[in-house]
């Protein structure tokens, strides 16, 4: 449901290779990698909106992205991100 309403934002923001960097996993840093390089896409979309209503809303989308980017920072350490020694193998990722 949230992926869905923000698409009204970010056309382009990777929401489902974010999720599949969760699911392939590693340690702290590939997670905060993978949650930066969301915020990133995120932050891209919001500003090349060429919509009548830009002024309206780019800075919408630019809240909407900091704030998705702190809900997946603080959120995704609670069971989301498959933190692990290594990266998970395709098999394990389509078994999962």
């Amino acid at each position: 449901m949230i992926t869905k309403s923000a698409s009204w934002f970010f056309k382009d923001a990777s929401w489902r290779h974010h999720d599949f960097g969760y699911d392939v996993g590693g340690d702290r840093w590939d997670r905060a990698r993978c949650d930066w390089k969301f915020f990133v896409a995120m932050t891209k979309d919001a500003l090349t909106q060429r919509w009548p209503l830009a002024l309206i809303t780019i800075p919408a989308a630019l809240i909407l992205s900091v704030a998705f980017y702190l809900a997946v920072r603080i959120g995704g350490q609670f069971g989301s991100f498959e933190y692990r020694d290594g990266y998970a193998t395709l098999e394990e990722i389509l078994v999962a």
